[in-house]
């Protein structure tokens, strides 16, 4: 992927992207609305902004990425790594999340409407 394109130019929408490696990419407002990206790599990227709404982000890795006013509402958390990230800002409600999802420290997920899933099997399937 190109990461200089202008953030008009990224449209993933209900594309599937699975384990790709973006990590530190440029994505600022990028639209991933219901795409794949199981265990894809984001760590450090720029996402403010980004549409990431009802994506599949089950076992990301999305450590470090900036994610100011990005709307990841009902996505798929679950087994994501979002350490290090800020979520005040962040459009949360109905995101999915489990036991593994990695959250920043003090990080409340029911304050912002997230949704727990206490089903323990592969966050995949």
């Amino acid at each position: 992927m190109d990461k200089r394109k202008a953030p008009s130019q990224l449209d993933f929408q209900g594309q599937n992207l699975g384990s790709a490696n973006y990590r530190g990419a440029l994505l600022e407002g990028a639209r991933f609305e219901g795409a794949g990206l199981m265990w894809v790599h984001l760590e450090n990227a720029n996402l403010c902004r980004a549409n990431l709404r009802r994506a599949n982000l089950a076992g990301a890795n999305l450590a470090g990425a900036k994610l100011d006013y990005a709307d990841l509402r009902e996505a798929n958390l679950m087994d994501a790594d979002l350490r290090d990230t800020r979520l005040e800002t962040v459009l949360l409600q109905g995101a999915q999340y489990n036991a593994n999802t990695r959250l920043p420290e003090n990080f409340q997920p029911l304050l912002h409407d997230m949704t727990p899933n206490l089903y323990s099997g592969n966050s995949g399937c």
